[in-house]
């Protein structure tokens, strides 16, 4: 094409992300310029298979499993190579079930590994409410540190969760697309000629005349109201900086006997216990983002440490750090620590945390069992964060050893854990940053997003996916009590259940696609070696469905459920409900009574027409010594069962 000089750039937002710095690494002909969101560059540490080093399971992993297995389309094709490439390959869970320690199958394609191969202008956005807001200062750092003469990189972190910074429910927003157009125009855009190519160097000479490192810098809130908002709008500035920043300064804080926090020593040393809970840290969701509630049930199960009330502005920016002196009464235990704001109203906010697999305390290449009862001295980082502490607040850290349901509870309970608390074993390391930036505003970071994306030509009145670019779902923590005598000091033993349920319907190419996957977690505190994650996914796709309106489903199929679309969805959607526990529900924001009509599934008679149904359903169990994984597959077309495949493996659990 005339138009075309030959570059290549590459933009993409998680696994887009991912494989835009893996592809750089290889170096590639053409590939000029990249801009990752949201990604990562460590997949076994930073990454939803093992988070922190702890086996995790959440609705991605099934969601996963279920469309490896689609067939392709346009045509959807039920053909022998669908069949063999697709349908019976094992599921990637599976897979990943069968790598608990780091080794080479992660890091071969982990870019951490490989940061010397990247040679390609890179742009990296991250989030403060995204797993992944770690990657984009690993990689930068990597990067340099790897290299003499790095290649230009760009970085900007702001108040998002796993979207793009132009759509992301959490504000405030920028346009990061027309700053992604700028990076592309500066690296691809000047290999001809003429005024346009000079424009395009000037715009490079902008980029490189600008701090590398744009942050959103958070003010305080309460934790509460902000999630009640609809679209929540985090207090706080963005700033420029030269990363590292040369005006942090590190704040050390000592725990005390007295559960204090304090910088300087007091010269009393105690040991503190704590009662292993497994289902604690439903709280904090599935991973570490988003925005979470109050902290404080979660904090009742943990050992806290706060300081006075602040008399000045205590700012903080960059990767902190925990240092603590503990034991346990079990071979394998897992500590958990949070950074916490607490308001004079006593309000607790999460600010930040980290995770330590126990067997990994010498490094995730010496992985190794606990000594029962013997002290042993570990570090345990802190992700990244922004975060202003108000005078009048106090700094807490939260200390303990579940975080249910985002990663898989320790097969040991009962358990007790001690932490000794002295001037020389325990402490919190924050980056407290001092001054004001001595640069201005990020520019670009003011630039609101004021365009429309269009809606793909084939949407219709019931896409609810196109319209919205969310999947409408709900989840709720059902509570039983532990009755009777236990072996355990812990009191008020659970058994707790997180059901999740998700859902979409969209139209592409003709196909109605209806969606729905339904998930449940479950965890006991004096059986934590029984945990379970339970899923069934279920997908329907209706061919040759186009131009829908509500007037073609009125009525339709209103006494025929055999062959209503709305009626397989209805039992679809219910897979784990249980009228009994409905009043259990944490956190809802539906009636499952109308569930269906909810996300306007249109009630087509399906006699007449073509469609197909792909369901996979997860079962993975566990006991003190391995995971027992079980799936199934089933394909129904037009009502029959036309392809079915099972797997099954009895996995050891590996320092897990």
């Amino acid at each position: 094409m005339e138009w075309c000089n030959g570059k290549v750039g590459m933009i993409g937002i998680s696994w887009g992300a991912f494989n835009g710095l893996m592809l750089a690494a290889r170096a590639p002909p053409g590939l000029e310029a990249v801009v990752a969101i949201a990604g990562s560059e460590d997949l076994y540490y930073n990454d939803v298979h093992y988070m922190d080093g702890v086996k995790h399971f959440d609705e991605y992993i099934l969601s996963m499993d279920q469309e490896n297995a689609l067939p392709r389309p346009p045509h959807m094709g039920l053909d022998e190579a669908w069949r063999r490439d697709r349908f019976e390959q094992s599921p990637w869970s599976l897979l990943y079930t069968r790598h608990q320690l780091d080794s080479g199958f992660w890091r071969d394609h982990s870019l951490m590994y490989h940061y010397n191969k990247l040679r390609v202008p890179v742009y990296l956005i991250s989030g403060l409410y995204d797993e992944y807001r770690d990657f984009a200062l690993n990689v930068y750092q990597g990067v340099r540190a790897a290299q003499t003469d790095p290649p230009a990189m760009k970085v900007s972190i702001g108040p998002y969760n796993h979207n793009f910074p132009d759509d992301c429910p959490i504000a405030p927003n920028y346009n990061s697309r027309l700053e992604s157009w700028r990076w592309f125009g500066a690296w691809l855009g000047d290999a001809t000629a003429g005024p346009e190519s000079v424009r395009w160097r000037s715009v490079r000479e902008k980029f490189l005349e600008t701090p590398d490192v744009a942050l959103f810098v958070r003010g305080s809130y309460a934790a509460d109201p902000m999630l009640q908002e609809e679209a929540p709008k985090i207090p706080g500035e963005w700033i420029w900086e030269d990363w590292p920043i040369a005006r942090r300064r590190e704040l050390v804080l000592l725990p005390t006997a007295t559960h204090s926090l304090q910088e300087q020593p007091d010269g009393v040393e105690a040991l503190h216990q704590l009662e292993f809970k497994a289902t604690a840290g439903t709280e904090m969701g599935v991973m570490w983002g988003e925005l979470n509630p109050d902290m404080g049930v979660w904090d009742k199960s943990s050992l806290v440490y706060d300081t006075p009330a602040l008399a000045e502005t205590v700012q903080v920016i960059g990767f902190g750090e925990v240092k603590l002196r503990v034991n346990s009464t079990a071979t394998l235990a897992h500590w958990v620590v949070r950074l916490e704001d607490v308001a004079p109203n006593g309000s607790v906010t999460h600010v930040t945390g980290g995770l330590l697999n126990g067997a990994q305390r010498h490094g995730r290449d010496q992985p190794s069992y606990i000594t029962p009862h013997r002290l042993m001295d570990i570090k345990i980082p802190l992700h990244f964060t922004t975060w202003s502490f108000p005078p009048g607040h106090r700094i807490r850290l939260a200390v303990g050893n579940s975080l249910f349901r985002m990663v898989w509870p320790t097969p040991f309970s009962p358990m007790t854990t001690g932490l000794v608390v002295s001037s020389t074993s325990t402490a919190l390391l924050l980056p407290r940053v001092l001054g004001a930036s001595k640069y201005p505003t990020p520019r670009f970071t003011q630039i609101s997003p004021n365009y429309t994306l269009p809606l793909p030509p084939d949407t219709f009145d019931y896409d609810t996916h196109a319209k919205s670019g969310e999947q409408p779902g709900y989840s709720y923590v059902r509570r039983k009590p532990i009755s009777g005598p236990t072996p355990s000091k812990l009191p008020n033993p659970e058994q707790v259940q997180v059901v999740w349920h998700t859902s979409y319907s969209t139209n592409v190419h003709g196909w109605l696609i209806c969606s729905l996957e339904n998930l449940q977690f479950t965890a006991n505190d004096l059986a934590s070696s029984r945990s379970s994650y339970e899923g069934v996914s279920s997908y329907i796709y209706v061919a040759n469905v186009t131009n829908l309106t509500r007037s073609d489903c009125v009525g339709a199929c209103v006494n025929n459920s055999r062959i209503s679309l709305a009626r397989r969805v209805e039992i679809a959607s219910h897979v784990f409900d249980d009228p009994e526990h409905l009043n259990d529900r944490q956190v809802s924001d539906s009636d499952l009574n109308s569930w269906s009509s909810r996300i306007e599934v249109p009630s087509l008679d399906l006699s007449n027409r073509e469609w197909f149904q792909l369901t996979t359903t997860l079962n993975i169990t566990s006991n003190v010594t391995a995971f027992h994984f079980r799936a199934h597959r089933a394909m129904v077309k037009n009502g029959e069962v036309v392809a079915e495949v099972r797997f099954r493996d009895d996995i050891p659990r590996q320092f897990q």
